[in-house]
């Protein structure tokens, strides 16, 4: 009996794993996620490289978040907790201040309908960051779209509740499961739910799987749904929020339109 019990972990463990190098992957997402502040407020942000244009090879730097991050801000400039690599190996923390905007005019753009934005970026030199390539945001078709399933494993690297993983300032890494079917074509779903509790300061975060083709991202983290009830009496009234565990995802077909609109 007990042979048998050890078999079936093997291969229960063969399919509960990740896939071979997904490890490297989720580093990669870590290593392009960076939180996104202005005074009290608080978000998550990734770095993913623009699509070419006019011939060139590559059209700079988007960092992406959720459009209402940069609403909240009502100052020019927002900070970028960023980190640079040592040569011992080590990271140390860079601490960034980035324009959001110049003459009364936004430097960033949102979508028209849903809760993403992109900012132009340069990256100073004292830093080292992944920029994810454009190929890694999912469209309608394309390299792993059919790998993106209801029930499907995904990972969020994020700032929950302005929580750092250390004091470097790395993202928390935390794995929920898509909760909603179907989901193409996304203009019928350009939404999709998550099975994992959201906090203040996931917003922005990127929502990304494991392929055999590599990393790919599935959308970012825009909210969380809730209930809300309201109880009142001849002397109180109250206003209670139950968080039902389920995290509001744009889809990246939107990051794709909104970044290639970016001048």
């Amino acid at each position: 009996m007990t042979r048998w019990c050890g078999i079936a972990w093997v291969v229960v463990s063969l399919f509960a794993w990740p896939c071979p190098g997904s490890a490297d992957e989720l580093v990669s997402a870590l290593q392009a996620t960076c939180r996104i502040s202005q005074r009290d407020h608080s978000g998550t942000a990734f770095l993913v490289q623009r699509p070419p244009r006019d011939d060139q090879p590559s059209a700079g730097i988007a960092l992406v978040t959720a459009a209402h991050v940069f609403e909240q801000m009502r100052e020019p400039h927002c900070q970028l907790v960023l980190r640079e690599q040592l040569p011992s190996g080590l990271y140390e923390r860079r601490e960034v201040m980035v324009p959001i905007e110049a003459e009364s005019k936004r430097l960033w753009l949102r979508h028209p309908q849903f809760d993403c934005a992109a900012l132009p970026l340069t990256l100073p030199e004292n830093v080292t960051m992944q920029v994810l390539p454009w190929e890694a945001l999912l469209d309608d078709d394309g390299s792993g779209v059919d790998q993106l399933t209801v029930g499907r494993e995904v990972f969020v690297p994020c700032f929950p509740a302005k929580s750092e993983a250390n004091s470097v300032g790395w993202p928390i890494l935390r794995r929920g499961t898509v909760a909603t079917y179907p989901l193409r074509p996304v203009e019928q779903a350009p939404i999709l739910y998550l099975d994992i509790s959201g906090f203040g300061g996931d917003s922005g975060a990127a929502v990304a799987m494991t392929t055999p083709d590599g990393l790919r991202l599935a959308g970012l983290v825009s909210g969380m749904i809730r209930q809300t009830d309201r109880v009142a009496s001849p002397f109180e009234e109250r206003i209670m929020h139950t968080p039902l565990g389920l995290s509001i995802v744009v889809q990246s077909p939107w990051i794709r339109r909104t970044i290639e609109q970016l001048p």
